[in-house]
């Protein structure tokens, strides 16, 4: 039996490219999965089409911190979650001349907002089940998964180091008594 089996995952920009490669995987291993996407358009529905079991599919602004507490709470009235992956990112290199504040705001809230208030507004849910992981894969540990004829968007020198398989995410605790005494 797979260590996926009857785990609920939502993967955060699962209805293409990257995010849905990570989707299917765990789909694959016996996870429940819950899509998720900015909008209801034609992405929303080949990424549907590629599951047997066709996913629940949720559809919020990541960079939103309003968004992001209405998106726990439908995950929540369909179960929970117990594995989150972060994959929403935006990549749009520039130089650093070319680079206003609007393009460094977009990049920064689409990357670093984003990743904040998804794990912000599910420490509650994830608790609440275990074994539980928040995954947040970044540009360079996903350049694999993207299929291409031309190879990855911008080849590494090297290949990235895996992660020692005992490494482990660090754990979160509601605070107790005992802990805030510290």
């Amino acid at each position: 039996m797979s260590p996926l089996q009857g785990r609920r995952a939502l993967v955060t920009g699962s209805t293409e490219r990257t995010g849905r490669a990570i989707a299917e995987h765990p789909a694959a291993q016996g996870a429940e999965g819950i899509l998720h996407g900015r909008h209801d358009d034609e992405r929303t529905q080949t990424a549907v089409a590629r599951f047997a079991k066709p996913p629940p599919i949720l559809f919020a602004d990541v960079t939103s911190p309003q968004d992001c507490a209405e998106l726990a709470a439908r995950c929540a009235a369909l179960g929970g979650v117990d594995i989150l992956v972060n994959n929403v990112g935006v990549y749009a290199p520039r130089d650093l001349a070319e680079t206003d504040p609007t393009h460094w705001r977009w990049t920064l809230a689409g990357n670093l907002d984003a990743t904040f208030y998804v794990c912000h507004a599910f420490p509650h849910q994830l608790l609440a089940r275990l074994p539980r992981r928040i995954l947040n894969p970044g540009f360079i540990r996903c350049a694999p998964l993207l299929a291409s004829p031309f190879g990855p968007p911008h080849p590494l020198p090297h290949p990235p180091a895996p992660f020692p398989p005992t490494s482990r995410p660090p754990h979160f605790a509601a605070p107790n008594e005992a802990s805030l005494a510290q």
